[in-house]
């Protein structure tokens, strides 16, 4: 367990990201005996909204430690994301956990050198010149999907899976009235009614979901062979829990190329999707859309919710276009 100090955030009583880190590497004996001396901190430019992410660097080997901000506007439960993130990983879709204490607010995985998932480059499965995946294949989705979804449900997730409608309506209940003012138009689109009436009509088998697949959260190994598919592993299990496949995936659906997205439930189902699973794929989708609006406006920064708000109209048309 890494020892507490003196040094703490200004604000928040808490040790700094940098101090924790500091201390992580301190302890380097307990989770990398083989090291002779601690790590290098060097901090990543694109950390999440509810973290902070730092590079520990030895020679020949690296690892990602992630630090959680606090307090978490998200309220996320630290433990139960850190034995889901587990869980993923004993099944090969998730990098494996070297060390980590949810009460300190850290997670340290090994580091996977690649970039992150494209999400709107070929579809060929090529790749570039230095071997790094610049596919968006929805083979390669589907597949990851499959693997995620089959994963036995744990019986703490099993009774309680996430309704989309209701996730829905619980952040609009959220929303300051200053906001649902500002979103009414938006709020009551006839497109996202629709997609409410629908899906809250429909049932499903809930599977083990990600729920937050976007492209930032998905590394795309390349393989020795080029002729071999690329492999997914996916970061940031905080929202995972059981619910329903297609919420999966609409949300790596809207932020694919269209050509891709419209491929992805197909490749995903392995035959031609019914009328009826089309009309909810792209019915999560709307959802999906405004549950991102909505989401920026609780959580964002005010210029990340003007962009999803400035594109929010396009991308809803798009899905509930029909086919």
């Amino acid at each position: 367990m890494i020892q507490r100090s003196a040094r703490t955030d200004d604000l928040t009583g808490q040790p700094s990201p940098y101090e924790l880190a500091r201390r992580v590497c301190a302890d380097f004996r307990t989770w990398a005996p083989q090291l002779g001396e601690a790590p290098r901190i060097e901090p990543v430019k694109e950390s999440g909204k509810s973290n902070w992410t730092f590079r520990l660097r030895s020679p020949g080997c690296s690892w990602a430690l992630r630090v959680n901000r606090k307090p978490d506007p998200t309220g996320v439960n630290r433990e139960r994301e850190i034995n889901l993130h587990n869980l993923a990983a004993r099944h090969g879709i998730a990098p494996p956990v070297v060390l980590s204490d949810p009460e300190a607010g850290f997670l340290l995985t090994e580091w996977i050198s690649t970039p992150t998932f494209p999400s709107s480059a070929k579809l060929d499965g090529t790749f570039d010149g230095d071997g790094q995946s610049i596919s968006a294949n929805p083979l390669y989705l589907s597949r990851f999907l499959r693997t995620l979804h089959a994963i036995p449900l744990p019986a703490s997730l099993a009774q309680s899976p996430l309704q989309v409608v209701r996730r829905l309506n619980t952040f609009r209940s959220m929303l300051p009235s200053d906001s649902l003012a500002r979103l009414a138009s938006h709020a009551q689109d006839e497109q996202l009614l629709h997609a409410e009436s629908l899906l809250a009509e429909g049932t499903f088998t809930p599977v083990f979901c990600h729920n937050d697949l976007n492209p930032t959260n998905l590394l795309a190994i390349s393989p020795a062979d080029e002729k071999e598919p690329c492999h997914l592993l996916a970061l940031d299990w905080e929202y995972a829990c059981a619910g329903d496949a297609l919420f999966d995936l609409a949300v790596a659906g809207t932020t694919l190329a269209d050509s891709n997205a419209d491929e992805l439930l197909e490749a995903y189902l392995q035959r031609t999707p019914s009328v009826l699973e089309e009309q909810r794929y792209r019915s999560t989708a709307v959802l999906v859309t405004t549950l991102e609006l909505f989401w920026f406006e609780l959580y964002g920064s005010s210029e990340d919710f003007q962009v999803c708000l400035n594109r929010y109209p396009e991308r809803i048309k798009r899905w509930a276009a029909s086919r």
